[in-house]
């Protein structure tokens, strides 16, 4: 299914950028339906829709829909941003905000299309979350938090040159890039003009670039590049290719890789390598998911005894964003991530950059990291033991954000503060508004600074530090002390405890209850029951209803 593509009409394209940006000129009747071909759009990078999708009337557009969602039944489910626009949500099947409707995603395991009609990073949550034979469909690639997105394309694209500075100053043999080097089959014009500059200068300098292409840029996607630099090799789809590689008139190595034709690769592309083509080092390029890792989709799929039985001396990765040597000899097996991270989820957080590899007589000596993103997004855990009220925890995490700012000196940063640790601020923290408040006071302080720093945001899985021996001695008489009894028992048996959190959905999906829970990793009844149980002691020790 193609994605919708919000184009701006060439003949208001001004016009509407000055109406919509300026919340003195923007009435309500500005956001009637009108044909996509007359709505503002800022993002030039997305798959285009035939002309007469676009000219559409809105009523005819809504006809379509129907008869769309008629024909497919269960096979679809569309779920719909709070943000959404009336126009949308009439149609979806679920509403929420972006983290129920990841998790909606995965309570229908019948539907094999999944449209989600919210921001680009809860979408590949949701992505996760479902099976390989489902599709989450993203109607605009550009949908997402302004804050979570602070990597924009320009920060992207300055690792890219900053990458290739560093091969000019390091004076690298070669670059090996290993897929995914655009965010879409569909890759935009300015985004392949820059590869391109950034691959000639290093051409120029002699340095030669090896490419494959990945899920994200598969071969069969549009490029407006017909012919690359002499120093270039971007490898075909069809067999592993292997190209030599001299030094002073004696070949030093040997790159094998092989590309993906289309989006979904499922074949064991590792099998087709084999040592072949002479002596020095032989390096295996590729785009792969290895083992069973459930960050990303399986495409390419293989183990490390599969990449050791090729006899390639060295694999470079792509795919899994996560920078990770798997294995450090025999071969080696790297995943060096990406070089700016675009975005708070747990891969794309910490440090961005590339692996300079050394070697000598054809032997990998040791690695490098070399960072090169310039903006970062950072997890930092802080326990709340000790801190006596929300004022001392502020300054507690107004200094970790202070130690942060030295450790990634000269960086922008966008920080996700997860509050951990039992503490009697646990319970101010399950009041309404405190955790916003003290998100907004941490970023009136550091957001101001050059570079700045932005709490994107705080979250809580703190514990109650009440006293629960002394609770468990009051005797089973008392209510406290009875509701510990019950929960002990149901964490002593897991399945009770799986029965319990889903019997009690509706109670634990209301006020203070639901913002307990809501921000744990995962469906863990005993996190859940931890959570639930810790808030009702709470309560009933304070004496609140």
């Amino acid at each position: 299914m193609p994605t919708l593509t919000l184009k701006p009409h060439p003949a208001s394209d001004a016009e509407l950028l000055a109406l919509y940006s300026d919340p003195d000129t923007c009435p309500a009747d500005a956001l009637v339906p009108v044909p996509l071909a007359q709505e503002p759009a800022f993002i030039a990078w997305q798959q285009d829709i035939p002309r007469a999708y676009l000219d559409l009337p809105p009523e005819d557009l809504d006809r379509r829909i129907t008869r769309a969602r008629a024909a497919l039944g269960k096979k679809l489910v569309i779920l719909g941003h709070h943000y959404q626009r009336d126009e949308v949500i009439q149609f979806a099947d679920v509403t929420g905000d972006s983290f129920k409707l990841a998790q909606q995603a995965a309570a229908h395991p019948e539907a094999e299309y999944i449209v989600f009609a919210g921001v680009h990073f809860m979408a590949e949550s949701a992505d996760i979350l479902t099976s390989p034979d489902q599709q989450v469909i993203l109607p605009d690639l550009a949908a997402g938090c302004s804050m979570a997105d602070m990597a924009s394309i320009e920060d992207v694209e300055e690792a890219w040159e900053r990458l290739v500075d560093l091969a000019l100053e390091r004076r690298v043999l070669f670059v090996l890039l290993a897929g995914d080097i655009h965010d879409g089959a569909e890759r935009g014009l300015r985004a392949q003009i820059r590869f391109l500059a950034g691959v000639r200068r290093l051409d120029e300098a002699g340095i030669r670039t090896f490419v494959v292409h990945g899920n994200h840029d598969p071969l069969d996607g549009w490029s407006a590049v017909t012919g690359w630099p002499a120093g270039v090799t971007v490898f075909g789809a069809q067999r592993v290719e292997s190209v030599p590689v001299e030094l002073h008139g004696a070949q030093v190595a040997v790159v094998h890789g092989i590309s993906y034709a289309r989006r979904e690769v499922r074949e064991n592309l590792a099998l087709r390598f084999s040592r072949a083509g002479g002596p020095g080092l032989h390096i295996g390029l590729l785009h792969a998911n290895v083992g069973s890792s459930a960050e990303h989709a399986a495409y390419a799929p293989c183990t490390l005894g599969d990449l050791a039985a090729s006899g390639m001396d060295y694999w470079a990765l792509g795919h899994i964003h996560r920078r990770q040597v798997l294995r450090d000899g025999a071969p080696w097996v790297v995943y060096p991530g990406d070089t700016q991270g675009r975005s708070p989820k747990p891969s794309e957080t910490g440090a961005k950059g590339c692996y300079l590899v050394s070697v000598a007589g054809g032997v990998v000596e040791g690695l490098e990291f070399c960072p090169l993103d310039a903006v970062r997004f950072v997890e930092h855990r802080c326990d709340v033991a000790g801190a006596a009220d929300v004022g001392a925890l502020h300054a507690r995490l107004a200094e970790a954000l202070d130690m942060l700012r030295g450790e990634h000196q000269g960086l922008a940063l966008l920080v996700r503060l997860v509050l951990e640790g039992r503490g009697p601020v646990a319970a101010d923290l399950a009041r309404d508004g405190v955790g916003d408040d003290l998100r907004a006071t941490l970023r009136e302080t550091f957001g101001v600074l050059e570079p700045f720093l932005w709490v994107e945001s705080i979250v809580n899985a703190t514990r109650s530090a009440l006293d629960r021996v002394a609770i468990r001695a009051r005797g089973a008489d008392d209510f406290a002390a009875g509701l510990l009894a019950y929960a002990d028992t149901l964490s002593a048996d897991p399945e009770a405890a799986q029965r319990f959190v889903a019997d009690s959905g509706r109670l634990l999906s209301v006020g203070q209850v639901e913002r307990a829970v809501r921000d744990l990793q995962d469906d863990d009844p005993g996190e859940v029951l931890a959570a639930a149980t810790d808030l009702a002691l709470d309560a009933v020790e304070r004496g609140a209803s």
